[in-house]
């Protein structure tokens, strides 16, 4: 097993990492805090990226977008089923407007500035809301909410060979952990499905490659299995190729990703 630090420097790219809130306890009394497992840092920062927390905020998305080469969309609670235009059954639950409308407004800005998006579980589901699809909104299957450590795999995925996923971790089946009691319902306009499980959909993609969503969780695996490693590499090197192609872009080259 790998040791992960947040080692970064100016000259990484700059990797923005969306979070939620929480009300957390302290000196102070109960307050709103930002929420976020340092997981996703670990492992951008692994694979040369400098990870930058955005948290929901009424910050102008155009200019949080313009400030990084990348965007990950991270897990948590449900999105709001009103916004597919459905009414929220029992086992809904974490939903928080605030964040769905800030991270709907990160995900818009981005497509609009052609900067790459890793969406992971939640933000895979955003993703597809975010373009008129729907959601199942409880699957109940023991096999996708794992009781084992969240490093061990639950169940295998199948990946498209010709999909840009399979160019990024490498095509055939691969070990993925699960986390979700949702699921892609309507497939949203633009998509794609490149990896699946049980007629369930486990990745999406766009056809131009700028977004990449899975629905497993790939930074709690990295650590242990290099594929998944490699998606953030490979996010990474995306975003900073897609950086220094843009005309206003004085972005340094990517540093290599470095290992402890």
């Amino acid at each position: 097993m790998r040791t992960t630090t947040l080692e970064s420097d100016w000259r990484s790219p700059r990797i923005g990492v969306s979070c939620g809130n929480q009300e957390q306890p302290t000196a102070f009394g109960s307050q709103r805090t930002v929420s976020l497992n340092l997981r996703y840092l670990q492992a951008v920062a692994m694979a040369g990226g400098l990870p930058l927390p955005l948290p929901p905020s009424e910050a102008d998305p155009a200019h949080l977008v313009a400030t990084v080469s990348g965007i990950v969309l991270t897990g948590g609670g449900d999105l709001d089923p009103a916004l597919y235009d459905e009414t929220a059954v029992k086992q809904v639950y974490g939903v928080d407007g605030a964040r769905d409308a800030f991270e709907l407004s990160l995900l818009e800005e981005a497509e609009a500035q052609r900067v790459p998006v890793l969406a992971i579980c939640r933000g895979m589901q955003l993703v597809n809301v975010s373009r008129r699809g729907t959601l199942i909104q409880h699957v109940d299957d023991e096999v996708h909410w794992q009781t084992a450590d969240s490093h061990e795999g639950a169940h295998i995925v199948r990946i498209d060979p010709a999909s840009g996923l399979a160019d990024m971790v490498g095509d055939g089946d691969l070990l993925v952990n699960s986390y979700h009691h949702q699921a892609i319902g309507r497939l949203g306009e633009g998509l794609r499905v490149v990896a699946d499980a049980n007629g369930l959909p486990e990745a999406l993609e766009t056809a131009d490659r700028l977004i990449t969503a899975v629905q497993w969780h790939p930074e709690q695996m990295f650590e242990h299995h290099p594929r998944h490693l490699e998606l953030f590499v490979a996010f990474v090197r995306l975003a900073t190729q897609r950086a220094a192609s843009s005309p206003s872009s004085n972005f340094p080259p990517r540093r290599e990703a470095h290992v402890r």
